[in-house]
């Protein structure tokens, strides 16, 4: 995990995936702290806390500015607001592909919905880059049965992703699904993601040439994903940290 999150700080966020900031022996005082949540953190992370009494100390932890997970986003609005939602998502993935990344798990906990409503991926344990990934079509079944049966009747590689099983989990509200199909009436095709695998590929290759280096993802990508933010990061300074806490910069 500590891998994908190094990636993510080393990789251009495009303006849709969270910073994190990652600190050693954090130190914080238990009433900063519900009882509640402590409890939690004892019983599912004890091997990484410290109890000194009125503190404790945290030994690895991430920290990322807080959001509203896209899924309870989409459950408490209607209207233009879940359409602006949902578009919001699709331009993501978008651009979170013309930058050569994968979330892995695309559900909506997996994304967040920033204060000026920007939805952003936040969660970083199965993210990996776009041309590793082989994204498939599902055969048909042999047998009648085999749609029966508990396993696939088919091989699965590891990196094999199918396009579309993200129906299932994403059309399940039919608010959802209608917005989805709308703004989104390709992301269940195989040839959708194989395509710009295949784009990105091309680009990089023309990109380790000596010409056309300047402009070839851009003319490459514009048409796909409109015009791509790119947002510098600003770690936070020692003088912010609690007493004890260690920043880890990115090498």
């Amino acid at each position: 995990m500590r891998a994908c999150y190094q990636l993510v700080k080393e990789h251009d966020r495009v303006g849709r995936m969270a910073d994190t900031q990652e600190f050693e022996n954090f130190v914080l005082d238990k009433r900063q702290i519900a009882p509640a949540l402590l409890a939690l953190l004892q019983a599912e992370a004890g091997n990484k806390l410290t109890d000194l009494g009125d503190r404790i100390v945290i030994s690895h932890l991430y920290i990322e500015r807080r959001m509203v997970p896209l899924n309870l986003w989409l459950e408490q609005v209607n209207g233009q607001a879940l359409r602006d939602a949902v578009e919001e998502y699709g331009n993501a993935i978008r651009q979170l592909a013309a930058a050569n990344i994968f979330p892995g798990d695309m559900l909506f906990k997996n994304f967040g919905v920033t204060r000026h409503g920007r939805v952003v991926f936040y969660d970083y344990d199965e993210i990996c880059y776009m041309t590793e990934v082989n994204f498939r079509e599902i055969p048909p079944p042999r047998y009648p049965e085999d749609e029966l049966a508990s396993e696939p009747w088919y091989s699965v590689s590891p990196g094999d992703v199918f396009p579309e099983e993200f129906r299932h989990w994403l059309c399940a509200d039919p608010r959802i699904g209608h917005c989805l199909k709308r703004c989104m009436p390709t992301c269940c095709a195989p040839t959708t993601g194989a395509h710009c695998k295949c784009g990105l590929k091309t680009a990089m290759w023309k990109m380790s040439t000596p010409t056309g280096a300047s402009s070839v993802l851009a003319c490459a990508m514009a048409p796909t994903v409109g015009r791509i933010r790119r947002l510098r990061r600003h770690p936070a300074r020692c003088a912010d940290l609690p007493d004890g806490a260690t920043l880890i910069r990115p090498t």
